[in-house]
């Protein structure tokens, strides 16, 4: 009762004095006590208390102020109940302003945003609930001392911050500095219109946070009782300008620490606290109808013990959070958080957080439902991993529902859950995300979801997501092991980094499903990761839903690291009907390694949730469209939205169709929802209990009940074409939507995103897809402007580096997208050759004196023109910085000059391959038997020669049809040497070869010597009597033993053009006379003739006899002594162990039993046998008969059937020296015809055949990665026909196959890497005939192309085509004959197949025909194999290209196919190519063994089908009707139909009977009788079939007979888009991916081709910058001292930043190489430099090497204490190099300041200028100082200054910043310090302090020497 008497006294006081003042409480409440408005106000003095079950009531309208730091206790019970009209108001006595602002400022506040946190930002006024900024005009540091003293810091300093946006609220401000608020400050001009926000004021406070020394708080109220008997009750209650009781992050203006009151319409505002704060509560806390403004947090709870409900609370511009849960002690029991019908706007923070890092035993549910969660997250948070979104959930939650919010203008993201593990059934879901609206949101994804364990399900559905802008790295909805339903959510103009980002570190538990979702115009903001969709996949299903996002790259995409999943992406809508063009929306496997595969077939052709009736969004039920529009609305806001989007709210008559939408769009969380109905009295809802009920019931119309506002469109529409569903129709006139233009709202645009700014294109309404380079949905922004390093410049996707103006700019390429750049790196910071005009960003490429310098770390074999390879990239300038070359080299890939024929020179063999040619020793190849008698690929060498090989070398020679082997042993006897080899692996062959160019492959035998493979089919037609020639035809008989020998070179007059022949001899043992011109054909021939050149028997196993093949004559000179056989003395024929051919098949050995050459019967001379030979077929030139054997002279006759006609006496002898113009090249043709008889059928066949191909070849072999790429590829003219003649003169049928051709037609060698190779064709011919009565068809097609194909394997891809290109022109004609009337037909089929294969090297011997065996003795002296080497080729390249030419030809008589009754023969051809197939096979040792089909070009458009209709050639038609006319005959029932009439009166035969017998004259277009049935017009077409006519006489065909283009061209010659290069499918060209690059790689078109570009730092395709080696040039490279040893062997090679290598010497050692050392006593050697240049870079005296960056002025040498000469001070001012971010590096020195003795003051400048004192003595040098101690000059361009004592040298080159300084005085060693070291010879204490002390960082080093007081005042 204290307290009542002193208020009694104190108001019997003032009644006695006769004055107003208010009532004064100053202690303890101990009884209860009223609070009465007849009393107010009251003043509360000090703390008052309530006590225990004492109650405190204050009436309505009561005001209690309570002095600055007084609070009120409560633990008894507190019952203000204040009314709407008599609210009740706690506040400060002195929380009212003197100045007329105090109404417009009563609920004001300022803060610092878009800062570090909030100490730091541009500074904002919140005036009535609204924003703006101050200017800084007047602004001076009393308006600072004062802002951030009102904002609770001690002190701080103007600083630059981001312009704002909006209101300046304030454009003058004076203070004085004393005031306590900035509003004391403030004069009355209040919102300027002058928005100049270039002038706003950005501030940076210091000093630790006291936000209780503001403005003179009282702290608030708080509630401790624990009394279950007493309640308290806060009702119509404003709270104003508390501090609370504690620090302001664990305070509340009313702070709960007991049992909490009940919060009914509660309004606190202005508070340094949170507004409610409970922070321990043995009950459930509820909170309702409250207004929290302006204060640290809106709701605070920490603890709680059981529910949370807080319903209807504003929370508004609040500093931190809007409500923050986060309990401080473990959650032992259920916890509900349940948050609905809020408002919470404006709050520095979250609007909602959950979070607590105590653990959580039971289960968390966090509901937040119907609120209004808007322009949240202004501040940054403290910390950059904390997430601020507007609803942030973190550990510790097991359910949640978030439904039916809306989500506006939000900051930091909309909603971010981490979760450890989520409760939620799948088959009851609870967790839900659903029927939410977010629009406008920036910062942080729209959703994000993260669970520590992969169970349980959230639903995320019904969700309107749209015109969310969400920054760099933030996705639109991002889930991250979550399971979880994605369902009918609108996803529409969204800009994030990918629309959907859905990954699982593991495969998920349980299905989960993403379908129905629509992904419109949505856009990435990462340049070349621009994705709608990506996915690990796994155990996730896509289907039916809508992707069209035209300004991403890819729709969808897998993630790496899931190689093995496989996504189900199939029934989706991709914006395309083409599988071709849906592909290349989808970036899997094919196009990046290591991603997984994606499934999109089948998929929609229509969009499964757009409706061609409804707009976007909305579903057609009955005849209106009905969609949901997210997020509860008062039924004002619904309608109008309704009204915004062309439509009404629903009636109660819609209740059928509401339903039907809901039970599809419903949500999955829910059992019963409600929608607003707008026919009733009132406000009505239709309320739906899930699976069918309903009802209608009048609601409160200041509620938001409903779930959803579902809108209702009709879909009649009396707009064109319903405006497209891109406007309203309003009075018969569409309004567009933004975005649409035109009458119907059909067009899109782009004019409200200012047309892309030139930097897009415009693909959706108002959607760009911006150039890389350029972002933002207007493409105004270039990210790269941002960046002031060049590393980062050019590894930004459409990013350069200008080094002419040290700045990075937008462009590709080329160079800049605006201005030019002379210096432009847009791929790396490199350069080659000089680097002197270049900028310290640059790194260089030595060519000379790194990657051709053999001494060097770089060099390796090929190096040197790898280098000048990337040396040919780069633009040859006279002056400036050498950029790349784009023209040259486009897309950063390294072209090296493949029109250099000079490359293959460059090629580079493994040091143990030896080139033997055959002036060094002819080696002979044996083929045999190995030493079991078995078959393999080993093979023999033997030389006469001493050669210098062993074990392991590889023996390299193109003699012996190309030696290639491994040597594998080596027996060496008293004249021969015998090699065993196998052959050899290519990668252990050549070491360095990068060509890629047609190849003069060299011969590897006489062009007399080789042997043409004769076409079976000519020999045949020889024989057989079928071909008919002038002359005779000898064929030679089995038994007959012939023989052959070398012949001569003729040219020779074919078909007007002179050709290049061979001749042979055979030498046959019979006296028959063959005349000139006869033909000779043999199926064998015994063996070629050689001459003994030498006869050896020095050899102990053996005799060695040395031949050369016979070159034959016809003069009487030539007299061989032929001997088929040798024979001892004895008599007794002489087996011939081994028969060998040498160099180039010439030189022969063979190999004997040891016999005494004296005993043989052969000499020197004689000739014999000297190795096999083929069968032959040949034109008589001459013949000569001499001892007993005739020499026949034949023109060869292989697979040019035209050689058969020629005349031999045209024959004119070539020269021998010019018989390398002997054509070998791989040429066919064929022109013969072939005829086919069967009985009665005739069937001639003449296929026309030219196929001459260039060969070429590619190889890229090298040290770092062995073979790489070896290609083979064609480019041949091919020419083809084939015609058809078949008779007959009875019914049957017939068919052939024949083999024409099979031949080898030459080997070569590949020069510099002596790869030996085959050439082969194979023909075959085909040919089936069908006929009935006799006639004959004739029938003939064919075609002219142009083949360039090829195939390239690469390690990193595999084989793949070398995109193949065909160019083709058909022709077709037929006719035929029929000799008998009646029902006729014929056809007749044939085709013919060329292939042409290549083969490298060749498969050598055929070894199932090896039958010589190794002699005993040779079986003992070779070893045995025991390499391990595999006994099959191990190496071999093969391409083949087949090409089938196909012609029909078919004819019938009386069939019906014709409509004209006088003409009854139908002729119907067909032919072409119908396919051209090309397969490869590469088998690389240790490699690959790979064969694949490169492709099959199905060409449609190259098979012709085309048909005629003519007479019968008989005069009598195929049936007579009733009056004798001509009809057509009806072969289902023989009637004779379409008969003939006379018109005009019977004077013309012109018309037709119908079927009532009456003539139709009528006439068609073309002039002919109209017929009497349909089509009464017809026309025929090529195809054969009939159309109606067209009125102009044109028949409506549909031409498959040519292309559309101007010349016939291939499928596949057309253009893709990067990452995609051409293939085929039936339908002809399509794009396909098949650019798989690693995550070193970037794809990029080259040339149509995708290839992969190394992402390289340090260098350019292996080829390293100064200071860099190794395969991706990532070691250190210490140039130039990098010679073995490196470090001169007295330290260890360390790399620096920014590509540098230093030496780290070794103890006692120092010097830039460590090549000095270090003593004590004796003669030292000089000391080396420091050196500090460019970022800078800087180098100690003692060589080490490091980076600083620096904004201040730093100490780089001066005298240490110990050194007791001159004393002197070198410091460097250093600053940053671009002016537009002074604070922000790179920097570099830009002044050099020396002190000598305290006497000089010497500046060198960065233009050069030199100041003494102050004063310019830039003109005055030399200038000698302090008695000619000191001397200044200029040399070379540079500024020198030498000191005598202590001798120093110091050099600056201002223009390249760069200082040098030399200590030429041993008595410095050690008494020196700052950022150039002590150069005591130990880089160990280079980075010594001051202090002495080491520092640990370049860093800390740096800043430990800066000057005091050097750093600028705005820093």
């Amino acid at each position: 009762m204290a307290t009542i008497r002193s208020i009694t006294l104190w108001l019997f006081l003032c009644g006695l004095l006769q004055v107003a003042c208010a009532a004064t409480i100053s202690n303890n409440i101990n009884s209860d006590t009223v609070f009465t408005k007849t009393e107010s106000p009251y003043e509360v003095t000090g703390d008052i208390t309530v006590d225990d079950e004492i109650i405190l009531t204050i009436e309505p309208g009561v005001i209690v102020n309570f002095y600055p730091g007084s609070s009120l206790v409560v633990r008894g019970a507190i019952v203000a109940r204040g009314t709407d009209a008599a609210r009740i108001t706690l506040t400060s006595s002195q929380g009212n302003f003197d100045t007329d602002l105090t109404e417009d400022f009563r609920l004001a506040s300022i803060r610092l945003v878009d800062g570090g946190g909030l100490h730091q930002g541009r500074l904002e006024i919140n005036i009535n609930g609204k924003w703006g900024t101050v200017s800084k005009d007047t602004w001076e540091q009393a308006e600072t001392d004062v802002a951030c003293r009102h904002l609770g810091f001690s002190g701080g300093t103007l600083s630059t911050s981001p312009p704002g946006t909006g209101n300046m609220w304030i454009d003058d401000i004076d203070c004085t500095g004393t005031e306590a608020t900035l509003f004391e400050c403030i004069n009355l001009s209040i919102g300027q219109d002058d928005y100049d926000h270039t002038r706003d004021v950005g501030l940076e406070c210091t000093g630790s946070q006291n936000r209780v020394l503001q403005h003179n708080y009282w702290r608030g109220i708080i509630f401790t009782g624990l009394s279950p008997l007493v309640t308290s009750l806060l009702q119509n209650v404003d709270i104003s300008f508390t501090s609370g009781t504690q620090p302001s992050d664990i305070a509340g203006s009313v702070e709960v620490e007991g049992n909490p009151p009940t919060f009914e319409n509660v309004n606190i505002t202005n508070c340094l606290t949170s507004g409610i704060l409970v922070s321990s509560s043995p009950n459930s806390v509820s909170i309702q109808d409250t207004v929290i403004y302006n204060c640290m947090n809106g709701i605070t709870v920490s603890s709680v013990d059981g529910s949370i409900d807080i319903t209807s609370v504003s929370a508004l511009s609040n500093h931190g959070y809007g409500i923050l849960i986060s309990p401080s002690g473990i959650v032992s029991s259920n916890l509900v958080v349940s948050i609905s019908e809020g408002l919470l706007e404006n709050n520095g923070r979250s609007a909602i957080t959950y979070d607590t890092t105590v653990s959580t035993e039971g289960s968390v549910r966090v509901d937040v439902k119907h609120s209004q969660i808007n322009n949240n997250g202004m501040l940054a948070p403290p910390t950059p991993d904390e997430c601020s979104a507007a609803i942030t959930l973190n550990a510790g939650i097991t359910e949640f529902n978030i439904s039916a919010n809306r989500f506006i203008g939000n900051q930091l993201g909309a909603v971010s859950i981490y979760t450890d593990n989520i409760e939620t059934a799948q088959a009851t879901p609870t967790t839900c995300i659903y029927n939410n609206y977010f629009e406008g949101n920036t910062g942080g994804e729209v959703i994000f979801l993260e669970s520590e364990q992969e169970s349980g399900l959230v639903n995320i559905h019904d969700n309107t997501i749209i015109s969310n802008d969400l920054g760099e790295g933030n996705s639109v909805l991002r889930l991250h092991n979550v399971v979880s339903y994605v369902v009918n959510n609108l996803l529409v103009s969204n800009t994030g980094l990918y629309t959907l980002h859905w990954s699982h570190d593991t495969a998920p538990i349980g299905w989960q499903e993403c379908y129905n979702n629509l992904l419109l115009y949505n856009s990435g903001n990462t340049p070349g990761r621009k994705l709608t969709l990506v996915t690990t996949g796994s155990g996730i299903g896509f289907y039916n839903n809508h992707f069209e996002n035209p300004s991403n790259d890819y729709e969808f995409s897998g993630e790496s690291g899931t190689t093995n999943a496989l996504i189900d992406a199939t029934e989706n809508w991709w914006d395309s009907v083409y599988g071709e063009d849906i592909r290349k929306k989808i970036r899997d496997d094919n196009v990046i390694i290591g991603f997984p595969d994606v499934v999109f077939t089948p998929y929609r052709m229509t969009s499964p949730v757009i409706s061609d009736a409804c707009p976007i969004g909305y579903v057609l039920y009955g005849s209106n469209c009905y969609g949901l529009n997210g997020g509860s609305l008062y039924i004002d806001d619904a309608r109008l939205k309704c009204m915004e989007l062309g439509g009404t709210l629903p009636t109660s008559s819609d209740n059928t169709d509401v339903l039907a939408f809901l039970m599809f769009h419903g949500p999955k969380c829910a059992t019963q929802v409600q929608v607003w109905i707008d026919d009733q009295p009132g406000c009505s809802v239709l309320t739906i209990s899930f699976p069918t009920s309903s009802s209608i019931e009048a609601v409160d119309c200041s509620d938001k009940h409903p779930f959803a506002v579902v809108c209702k469109i009709p879909t009649a529409d009396t707009c064109p074409s319903i405006c497209s569903h891109n406007g309203i129709c309003v009075d018969d006139i569409c309004l567009c939507l933004g975005g649409w233009t035109g009458d119907d709202c059909s067009s899109f645009h782009c004019r409200d995103v200012n047309e892309c700014s030139g930097h897009g294109t415009c693909v959706g309404p108002n959607t760009c897809k911006c150039i890389n380079g350029w972002q933002g949905r207007d493409c105004s922004y270039s990210y790269c402007d941002s960046i002031d390093e060049c590393e980062e410049c050019s590894s930004s996707t459409g990013c350069g580096w200008c080094d002419t103006t040290l700045s990075c700019a937008s462009g590709d390429g080329s160079g800049p997208d605006e201005g030019s750049c002379p210096s432009w790196f847009y791929y790396s910071c490199i350069t080659i050759r000089d680097a002197s005009d270049c900028s310290d960003k640059i790194k260089i490429i030595n060519c000379e004196g790194n990657q051709c310098a053999v001494s060097t770390g770089n060099y390796f074999p090929g190096s040197c023109p790898t280098c000048y390879d990337v040396d040919h990239c780069y633009k040859d300038t006279p002056t400036g910085c050498r950029g790349w070359d784009e023209a040259v080299c486009p897309g950063g890939i390294l072209h090296p000059d493949y029109s250099d024929t000079t490359r293959v020179q460059n090629s580079v063999l493994n040091s143990n391959v030896k080139l033997i040619n055959e002036g060094d020793a002819i080696l002979y190849s044996c083929p045999a038997l190995n030493a079991n008698d078995e078959s393999d690929d080993s093979l023999l060498i033997v030389t006469q020669e001493t050669l210098d090989i062993a074990e392991g070398d590889i023996i390299a020679s193109i003699q012996s049809d190309g030696i290639l082997h491994a040597v594998l042993g080596i027996t060496q006897m008293e004249t021969y040497t015998l090699i065993l080899g196998k052959p050899a692996p290519l990668e252990d062959v050549i070491a360095y070869a990068n060509f890629k160019q047609d190849v003069e492959v060299i011969q590897i035998e006489d062009s007399l010597v080789h042997e043409n493979a004769i076409s079976d089919s000519i020999a045949l037609g020889l024989i057989n009597g079928e071909t008919v020639v002038d002359g005779s035809i000898h064929i030679i008989n089995e038994a007959t033993e012939v023989y052959k020998c070398l012949g001569n070179v003729y040219e020779l007059e074919v078909d007007n053009s002179k050709r290049t022949v061979k001749t042979f001899f055979i030498v046959h043992p019979d006296t028959v006379i063959f005349q000139e011109g006869d033909i000779v054909v043999s199926n064998h021939s015994n063996g070629f003739l050689a001459d003994v050149v030498d006869i050896d028997d020095s050899e102990m196993n053996a005799t060695f006899v040395t031949t050369q093949l016979t070159h034959c004559s016809s003069a009487t000179s030539f007299q061989p002594r032929v001997k088929t056989e040798i024979h001892d003395a004895t008599g007794s024929e002489v087996i011939v162990d081994l028969v060998c051919s040498g160099g180039n098949k010439i030189p022969g050995l063979l190999i004997l039993e040891n016999i005494p050459s004296s005993d043989l019967d052969i000499v020197v001379g004689d000739t014999v046998i000297g190795m096999s030979s083929s069968a032959f077929l040949g034109k008589v030139v001459n013949s000569r008969i001499y001892d007993g054997r005739v020499f026949i002279e034949l023109l060869e006759i292989s697979t040019n059937d035209d050689l058969l006609y020629v005349d031999v006496g045209g024959l004119v002898p070539v020269r021998r020296r010019k018989r390398k113009e002997l054509s070998w090249n791989p040429e066919f043709s064929l022109s013969n015809t072939f005829p086919f008889e069967d009985g009665p059928v005739t069937f001639n066949v003449t296929p026309k055949v030219d196929f001459s191909p260039t060969f070429s070849l590619n190889f890229d072999v090298n040290w770092w990665g062995g073979i790489t790429r070896v290609g083979v590829g064609f480019d041949g003219k091919l020419t083809a026909s084939l015609e058809t003649v078949l008779n007959w003169n009875m019914a049957g049928d017939a068919s052939w196959s024949h083999n024409l051709l099979d031949i080898t037609v030459g080997r070569f060698v590949i020069p510099y890497i002596f790869v030996p190779g085959v050439f082969q064709f194979v023909v075959d011919i085909k040919g089936s005939v069908g006929y009935k009565i006799e006639g004959t068809v004739t029938g003939e097609v064919g075609a002219s192309s142009n083949l360039t194909t090829g195939a390239t394997w690469t390690k990193a891809e595999g084989v793949r085509l070398n995109r193949p290109k065909v160019s083709f022109e058909p022709f077709v004609s037929a006719s035929a004959s029929f000799n008998t009337a009646g029902l006729a037909s014929a056809v007749a089929e044939a085709a013919i197949v060329p292939q042409f294969n290549a083969q490298l090297p060749p498969q050598g011997v055929n070894l199932q025909k090896l039958t010589k065996k190794l002699p005993k003795w040779m079986k003992q002296l070779l070893p045995n194999d025991d390499s391990g080497i595999a006994t099959t080729n191990d190496v071999e390249i093969t391409l083949g290209i087949a090409t089938t030419i196909k012609g029909k030809v078919s004819a019938s008589l009386c069939s019906g196919k014709c409509a004209d009754p006088d003409k009854q023969v139908r002729v119907d051809v067909e032919g072409g190519i119908p396919a051209i197939t090309g397969d490869a096979n590469f088998k690389l040792f240790k490699l690959v063994d790979e064969s694949v089909n490169l492709f099959t070009f199905q060409t449609p458009d190259w098979y012709n089908t085309t048909g005629w209709c003519l007479g019968t050639f008989l005069g009598l038609p195929c049936c007579v009707c009733s009056d004798g006319m001509p009809g057509i005959l009806d072969l289902t029932n023989g009637a004779c139909t379409r008969c003939k009439c006379w018109c005009d009166n019977r004077k013309t035969i012109g018309g037709y009977l119908n079927d009532e017998d009456t003539c139709v004259c009528a006439s068609c277009p073309d002039g002919t009788p109209m017929l009497p049935v349909y089509p009464e017009c017809p026309c025929l077409c090529p195809d054969g079939n009939i159309m109606a006519m067209n009125v102009d006489g044109t028949c409506p065909c549909i031409s498959r007979t040519k292309r559309e283009l101007d010349g016939a061209v291939s499928p596949v010659d057309c253009t893709c888009d990067k990452e995609l290069m051409p293939g085929t499918t039936e339908d002809g060209c399509v794009c396909v991916d098949d650019c798989a690059c690693t995550e070193d790689e970037e794809p990029v078109l080259v040339d149509g081709e995708c290839v992969c570009r190394p992402l390289y730092i340090c260098g350019i395709s292996y080829v390293c910058v100064v200071g860099r080696k190794g395969e991706f040039c990532t070691e250190p490279e210490c140039a130039p001292c990098a010679a073995s040893p490196e470090c001169s062997g007295h330290g260890t090679c360390v790399a620096l930043d920014n590509c540098n290598a230093t030496c780290r010497c070794d103890e006692g050692w120092m010097g830039l190489c460590c090549d000095s050392k270090y003593t004590n006593s004796g003669q030292q050697p000089n000391l080396p430099d420091g050196v500090g240049q460019g970022d800078p870079h800087l180098r100690t005296f003692d060589g080490l090497k490091y980076d600083f960056q620096g904004y201040c002025t730093y100490t780089i040498v001066r005298n240490s204490p110990k050194y007791d000469g001159v004393s002197f001070e070198i410091t460097a001012d250093f600053r940053s190099q671009n002016p537009r971010t002074p604070y922000k590096p790179p920097t570099r020195m830009i002044t050099i300041n020396i002190a000598v003795e305290g006497k000089e003051f010497i500046q060198l400048m960065e233009d050069n200028t030199i100041l003494v004192n102050g004063n310019n003595m830039s003109n005055t040098h030399p200038l000698t100082l302090s008695n000619n101690s000191v001397l200044v000059q200029t040399e070379n361009g540079a500024s020198v200054v030498n000191i005598n004592e202590p001798d120093i040298t110091i050099t600056w080159k201002g223009n390249i910043h760069k200082v040098d300084v030399i200590l030429r005085d041993d008595n410095l060693r050690g008494s020196v310090h700052g950022l150039f070291g002590d150069a005591d010879g130990s880089q160990d204490n280079d980075f010594q302090k001051p202090n002495g002390d080491i520092a640990t960082t370049a860093e800390e080093f740096g800043n430990s020497w800066l000057v005091p007081g050097s750093c600028p005042a705005n820093l």
